[in-house]
């Protein structure tokens, strides 16, 4: 009794343990603030595998800091498992605010890395559809306002990969993109908040951003970290407010495609969850993509007012009238203009800068970058100047100019519109080549055959004098690579002239030795005034390179049991216990061809071959080439050929010809395989022991019908008293019966499956 009490005891406290392990497991789990998958290429197969996973340090509890995360991968086409890696936790650090002064309680973000170097077989990936790769964790925070049941969603962490060769079965190699900067700060209500989501991709690959519905995934508060589980994962569940709009805002969020800003003014405050799809594209062809979950708090800020711009004036004083063009002379010293602002809240600490509407880095400096405003109705004044060697000439240019404040927890702006058209009297050389122009097309163009010489020159002269240099830019392909050579130099008259020669190779055809067409590009480059070279004109040329005439003869099969011709079938029956052997001969009447002559094995005969002894080997060699097909038909083969088996054996002669397409002869070898057939067994009557050689022992024949199949367990003779008289296990078996008196005798034959009685009689 006492010892029934104790187990009673020890269970109640080991399920106390459970229940309290499980609560205080599940509190472990709300802190997700959001984070992506990194896969980094090192070198050869190896990569570097990464987790950034940013944590709410306000909400979450420090204890669940996972100190090893597990990454699971994938495939797309079948969403079968592949393989798993363990990432240990590198660094932890804080996420800063964009200004650190406006810094709240409620919003504390830090940044834990997991990291390992990991290795991915190319055989293993080679699947065209590619692969994915996933973390998920539970939970989220559960003060986000936007989602059902946020302390119980889970979050998923995805990243799509394309596969390690490509369909050539050539390594392609590939980083997914990667240094994206988080969101740091909180957004105010009613008021514009943006945050750049752009990527960095060390590929250069094109990249789309789109916002997209967040995964909640297979975790939960009772499995906040599964087993590796494929997709698809369900999205989180949006309240109805959200339906339309992940962030409730006027305008509502939103994110360039291609700059990768997001933008919202939100009209409603609380923390809100959204996600971010990343696409990388490369040739236009999509290559894989990732997904950034992320959320944003919106709180209700103080009442601030933006900076305000009052005046712009050029280099001469004057006011600049809106849609105006001011003008500058790049020879002139004093080529800037001023944009004067001031702020209605004081102490105000304003910056300015200036940025092109087409993009790209501007031609002006900014003069002071920051001014403090201390005194209403005290303007602040900046001066924006013309840099020594500007790049975008003899264009009128629209600039942006924007004051910021330090207002919280983002700066407040005011914006103008600039023109400007910066004047250069510099003549720009125009750069020209000796190739054909094909005026429908804009662009250069030769056709040559391998193994020929292609030489052309480019040229062109400056009448200033200046400089000039011309560079290649092969798309997709390295002039070095293919073997072409240029040689620059500079004639009498100042001209510059640039030699191309280039002798294409079969290594230079398109597959199955086809035309292959290459396009690069000259770049005229002149030196300018500040001593760098700018580019001033370029052109397109196009060079198609052509097979030579294809004059490769078709290899032809023999063999020793026939002639045979080209799709030829050769039949033999066989069945267990025979031997094949046959001699197979490749012949080209291009004798300095390679040949090479292989069976084709298929999933249907490798039983077959598993199971007996089978010899032959791949063969390559030049003309003739010969290699001995031999199949033992063994016992091990009963099992399978329990009824007609028709069994092909498919080999192929190909050849290999210099900068020709392989060209090949097949011969069919057909195996008919029988099963055993049993014969008829005779069963004697009667024997007369005497010794005159004829009948003198009782014995039965057949008993061992095949040389594969012995089935034969033994034979019992009796008397008629059932008294056994004889018995043997051999199935060659004589009963000589000699100190036997004459009469009936009864036996019983014993075989595996069946039993046989019989009667013999015994004469003397």
């Amino acid at each position: 009794m006492r010892h029934s009490s104790y187990k009673y005891y020890v269970f109640a406290i080991f399920i106390l343990i459970a229940l309290t392990f499980c609560r205080v497991n599940n509190a472990f789990s709300t802190h997700i603030v959001g984070g992506e998958i990194e896969l980094r290429h090192l070198t050869e197969n190896q990569y570097q595998l990464s987790l950034f996973l940013y944590f709410d340090e306000f909400n979450g509890d420090p204890r669940a800091k996972d100190p090893v995360i597990r990454i699971d991968i994938f495939s797309k086409r079948t969403n079968g498992y592949i393989q798993s890696f363990d990432l240990p936790v590198m660094r932890e650090e804080a996420v800063p605010y964009t200004q650190p002064r406006c810094a709240i309680g409620s919003l504390i973000t830090s940044k834990i890395i997991y990291q390992t170097d990991i290795r991915l077989n190319p055989a293993r990936y080679s699947d065209q559809e590619g692969y994915y790769m996933v973390y998920q964790r539970c939970c989220r925070n559960e003060t986000i306002e936007n989602i059902d049941d946020p302390g119980g969603a889970g979050s998923v962490f995805y990243l799509e990969f394309p596969a390690l060769l490509d369909a050539s079965g050539n390594p392609f190699f590939n980083s997914s993109p990667s240094l994206f900067p988080p969101i740091s700060d909180y957004a105010c209500l009613n008021r514009p908040f943006s945050a750049s989501f752009k990527a960095i991709d060390p590929d250069g690959d094109s990249l789309h951003y789109s916002l997209i519905e967040p995964l909640s995934g297979f975790s939960s508060r009772d499995d906040p970290y599964p087993d590796p589980i494929s997709g698809p994962y369900p999205n989180v569940s949006f309240l109805p407010s959200y339906q339309n709009d992940y962030i409730v805002g006027s305008p509502s969020l939103s994110i360039n495609p291609v700059l990768g800003k997001l933008e919202i003014v939100p009209t409603i405050s609380g923390l809100h969850v959204f996600s971010v799809l990343c696409e990388e594209f490369r040739d236009g062809k999509l290559i894989g993509a990732l997904r950034r979950d992320f959320q944003i708090l919106v709180i209700d800020c103080p009442l601030q007012n933006p900076p305000q711009i009052t005046s712009t004036t050029s280099s001469d004083g004057q006011n600049y009238i809106d849609g105006e063009v001011i003008t500058f002379d790049i020879e002139e010293d004093n080529s800037c203009f001023q944009i004067s602002t001031t702020d209605v809240e004081v102490p105000s600490t304003l910056f300015a800068e200036i940025i092109p509407v087409d993009g790209g880095s501007p031609d002006f400096t900014v003069q002071p970058r920051r001014q403090i405003i201390n005194e209403q109705n005290n303007n602040a004044l900046f001066t924006f100047c013309l840099t020594d060697c500007p790049i975008k000439v003899n264009e009128t240019i629209d600039y942006i100019v924007r004051i910021g404040d330090n207002s919280c927890s983002q700066p407040l702006y005011d914006t103008t519109l600039v023109k400007v058209r910066i004047i250069d009297d510099n003549s720009f050389p125009e750069l020209k080549s000796s190739l054909t122009f094909d005026l429908e097309n804009n662009i250069y163009y030769s056709e040559i055959q391998i193994d020929e010489s292609l030489n052309f020159n480019l040229f062109s002269s400056d009448l200033d004098g200046d400089d000039l240099r011309i560079l290649f830019d092969g798309r997709n392909f390295d002039l070095a690579a293919i073997g072409a050579t240029t040689t620059q130099s500079i004639n009498e008259d100042g001209e510059t002239i640039v030699e191309f020669s280039w002798m294409p190779n079969c290594s230079q055809l398109g597959s199955n030795f086809t035309a292959k067409d290459y396009f690069f590009t000259a770049l005229l480059q002149e030196r300018n005034s500040c001593g760098q070279f700018v580019q001033v004109d370029e052109l397109d040329i196009k060079i198609t390179v052509q097979p030579k005439p294809f004059t490769n003869e078709v290899p032809e099969i023999t063999a020793n049991l026939n002639q045979i011709s080209y799709d030829s079938l050769l039949i033999i029956d066989a069945t267990i216990g025979d031997v094949i052997a046959v001699t197979l001969k490749g012949i080209d009447e291009d004798s300095e061809d390679l040949l090479s002559l292989k069976l084709i094995e298929n999933e249907f005969l490798a039983p077959f071959l598993e199971r007996s002894s089978f010899s032959f080997t791949r063969a390559e060699g030049n003309s003739p080439l010969e290699e001995l097909f031999e199949w033992e038909i063994n016992c091990n083969l009963i099992e399978l050929v329990t009824s007609p088996v028709e069994l092909e054996f498919p080999f192929v002669l190909r050849d290999r010809k210099e900068c020709e397409p392989s060209a090949s002869d097949t011969i069919m070898l057909r195996v008919n395989l029988q099963p055993i057939i049993e014969q008829e067994r005779s069963y004697p009557n009667a024997f007369t022991p005497n010794e005159d050689n004829y009948n003198d022992g009782f014995t039965i024949e057949n008993l061992k019908n095949h040389p594969c199949v012995n089935d034969f367990k033994g034979i019992f003779i009796y008397n008629r008293w059932g008294e056994r008289v004889f018995e043997s296990s051999d199935v060659n078996f004589v009963w000589q019966a000699k100190n036997f008196s004459s009469g009936q005798y009864f036996y019983l034959l014993e075989f595996a499956s069946t039993k046989v009685k019989g009667s013999v009689l015994l004469l003397k």
